[in-house]
């Protein structure tokens, strides 16, 4: 025997409730988005074991009144015990079942009415349970006498326990090809449930094997919790890389590139540095692409963009694609003589490359940039820049291709080529 403890048992039963419930609630989440059947079921599962745990404790002993219980109600907590024992494991019999029988998924239109279908199906569920014990309590076979267990082997009960487990992890298994994660865990699960059942044998109310057992319940409750809360803290970073990473070249997308560039802007404001920024454009990208098909364009731009990434070396610096065959380079706290290096360095890296096919009258791909310097950030904002390095990036198209162009922060002056600066630079 262990320590009596009368709050021991509502801990551990709100505990493993409140974790069924998430649990529920989480795959409804997951039956709304797909209209899996198997989901729903695996979700009223857990929503039935979290709602009969109520009043499996209101009629618990010395929980809710204290002293002795009535024989009858404590017969009735026991097969309320029993009870969502088995109703687990035969509704995941009944998921891994639906998930190789039914092809069809719920439609979207008729997701709300399956979800209050669910819900309502399960409480009604727990009520007629419950009610039912409690109006033949005293005919009820005799499961705790004097807070103990009789010896369970000889009810039907836990004999139900254990072969509704073990059905139920022999199914799931039988999947072994399509195993999943939640699948996996869902084994672990009933495992657990048919090692609760089986330390409570002939144990006596807290008794060791008691606690252990009811600790081993919000194990049960809480395998399946824990792994889906741990995939939902993936997809927060896999939704993170999908909201700022370009797909195509893993290079920052044009909504990272406009909240880094405001971010950096502000810094750069507090603290009276330089602003630069580099637009590029491949050359004739469209010619090529029409020439060798999108597969082929698609490798052309993933072997600019690592260019570009192994041109811009330092860690302020952010290569971004801009949309389509266009990429910006923001170059904060940059001397004029570095922007201008730096631009002339990835044309170059990128004409040795030496891709084959781009009918250009350069023989190989090339680059147009456009740079844009503001020696004080102050002077000009996020748009002016982009407008200016823009402009110089289109100069460079009309003026030849294949080289760098130095924009104006003012509108009405011309962009120029500015090779003597650029050679200086280098």
């Amino acid at each position: 025997m262990g320590p009596q403890s009368p709050a021991f048992i509502p801990v551990v039963a709100t505990m493993w409730s409140l974790a069924d419930m998430l649990t529920a609630f989480l795959l409804i989440g997951q039956f709304a988005f797909n209209g899996r059947i198997s989901l729903g079921l695996l979700a009223a599962a857990y929503a039935f074991d979290g709602l009969v745990t109520w009043p499996y404790l209101a009629l618990f002993p010395g929980v809710l009144r204290p002293g002795a219980a009535p024989l009858g109600d404590q017969q009735v907590s026991a097969c309320l015990w029993c009870t969502w024992h088995c109703v687990f494991a035969l509704v995941v019999v009944g998921a891994v079942l639906a998930d190789r029988l039914v092809t069809f998924v719920i439609p979207r239109s008729a997701i709300r009415r399956a979800v209050t279908t669910i819900v309502a199906s399960t409480v009604f569920a727990v009520s007629a349970i419950a009610a039912l014990l409690l109006a033949y309590r005293d005919d009820l076979p005799r499961l705790v006498i004097n807070g103990h267990f009789q010896p369970l082997w000889g009810n039907v009960f836990v004999p139900a326990i254990i072969l509704t487990n073990v059905i139920g992890c022999a199914a799931l298994l039988t999947r072994r090809r399509e195993m999943t994660a939640l699948s996996l865990w869902l084994i672990v699960s009933l495992l657990s449930a048919s090692l609760d059942a089986l330390l409570n044998l002939s144990a006596q109310r807290y008794s060791y094997a008691w606690d252990t057992g009811k600790l081993i319940a919000v194990v049960t409750s809480s395998t399946v919790l824990a792994m889906m809360l741990w995939d939902i803290v993936g997809l927060y970073g896999r939704l993170e890389r999908e909201a700022t990473v370009d797909a195509l070249t893993s290079l920052m997308n044009r909504r990272a590139f406009d909240a880094y560039v405001q971010a950096t802007f502000a810094k750069a404001r507090r603290l009276d540095t330089s602003m630069a920024l580099l637009m590029i454009d491949i050359d004739y990208f469209k010619t090529y692409n029409d020439s060798h098909g999108h597969m082929a364009g698609d490798e052309c731009l993933r072997r600019v963009a690592r260019t570009l990434l192994e041109s811009v070396t330092r860690p302020l610096d952010l290569v971004a694609r801009f949309g389509g065959e266009e990429f910006v380079v923001v170059l904060p706290d940059t001397p004029a003589a570095g922007v201008l290096a730096t631009a002339e360095r990835i044309r170059a890296a990128v004409a040795r490359l030496e891709i084959e096919g781009c009918a250009n009258g350069f023989g190989k791909t090339t680059v147009s940039i456009g740079a844009a310097f503001a020696s004080d950030a102050g002077q000009a904002d996020q748009s002016t820049l982009l407008a200016a390095a823009d402009r110089a990036m289109y100069a460079a198209k009309h003026a030849g291709r294949n080289q760098v162009m130095l924009g104006s922060l003012d509108e009405s002056a011309q962009p120029n080529a500015p090779n003597a600066a650029v050679q200086a630079a280098a």
